[in-house]
């Protein structure tokens, strides 16, 4: 009975060591397969990415003119053209619109006790604050508010003229 038992033990490990050989040759086979799809997907991103057609090599960000990337397209070609110049063109924009800027900042407008905020950047804020004492009538305020001075580069203008 004893003997029985040792020769089923001794099948039973034969069988799970042949099980243990098998499942490592397929995950062998596995890791192989696995590297072989992942080289295929390489290749196929390459070759159906923005690459170069000779050398299947990756373009360069900054240096891919609109024209190259024409070859994927028309509409390829015409968006790129137009990131390129609307950047183009707000670059120009913000190179108009800085000495206002500038001037806006600085400006004292505002009330005091303002540390810097939106408001400080706008058309609002330029020019010098004048000082009033208590009781000048509304109509004064407003005068002067409306004919105030700008100082532009060390001079003098009156408001109207900047804006």
């Amino acid at each position: 009975d004893v003997r029985n038992i040792d020769d089923s033990l001794k099948c039973v490990f034969r069988e799970r060591d042949a099980a243990e050989e098998d499942l490592r040759r397929l995950q062998a086979e596995c890791r192989k397969l696995d590297k072989e799809v992942v080289a295929a997907a390489n290749r196929h991103t390459t070759r159906s990415s923005c690459a170069d057609s000779d050398s299947l090599r990756w373009r360069s960000v900054l240096w891919t003119s609109t024209a190259d990337m024409g070859q994927f397209g028309v509409g390829i070609q015409l968006y790129f053209e137009l990131v390129k110049n609307l950047g183009m063109a707000f670059a120009v924009m913000a190179l108009f619109a800085f000495p206002l800027f500038a001037a806006n900042i600085s400006g004292t407008m505002l009330p005091s006790g303002v540390v810097f905020s939106f408001a400080q950047t706008t058309i609002g804020n330029l020019g010098t604050r004048p000082n009033f004492p208590v009781g000048t009538p509304a109509e004064v305020i407003q005068d002067a508010l409306h004919n105030r001075n700008v100082t532009l580069f060390g001079e003098a203008v009156p408001i109207k003229r900047v804006t």
